[in-house]
Formats: C-alpha cells, sequence, structure tokens
C-alpha cells in the first residue's frame, strides 16, 4: 500500500507495527499486523539494516495462523533490500 511502517511510523492503513523484542535477552523479532479481507495480493517487503556487517532475516507472512510465506533473506548494511511476498 506504498505506506512506511517501522519504529518511528507505528500506523498506515489497515496494518500496526506491533514493536520489537530487540531490547530483551536474545530477541530478535519485530512484527507488523494486518487486519482486512481485501489483503490478499502482491506486495514488495523492504528491508533496511541500519547495521554496518549483514542480517540474516526470516520473512514469515501468516494468514489465519497459518504461514503461506517464508524466505530467508541475508540483508547487507546499509542498504535496503526489496523482496516480492505473494498473499493468497
Amino acid at each position: 500500500m506504498n505506506n512506511l511502517l517501522s519504529s518511528q511510523n507505528h500506523q498506515a492503513d489497515a496494518c500496526t507495527y506491533s514493536g520489537d523484542d530487540r531490547t530483551v535477552l536474545n530477541g530478535l523479532t519485530e512484527s507488523v499486523q494486518c487486519q482486512g479481507s481485501y489483503l490478499d495480493g502482491d506486495y514488495n517487503a523492504i528491508l533496511t539494516n541500519h547495521g554496518a556487517g549483514n542480517a540474516v532475516v526470516l520473512l514469515s507472512v501468516t494468514k489465519n495462523g497459518d504461514v503461506v510465506y517464508q524466505q530467508t533473506v541475508t540483508v547487507v548494511g546499509g542498504e535496503p533490500q526489496t523482496i516480492p511476498v505473494s498473499v493468497p
């Protein structure tokens, strides 16, 4: 929907950035939750690693509690990376 969701922008359209647990011991999860029947379709997830090194990210999409898409991605430090995602 061409809107940025992040720790600085928690709400856009039917989606909410629900925070992260990076300050918790072993916490490395950030999540976005979207609700609405119109959300099926194709998306681009743009991941940005603000660190200097590479980060390995597991990108998972769930629908009604079921994983419908999952991919492991290495995101290079300082460079946004676009990942196409299809939600059936």
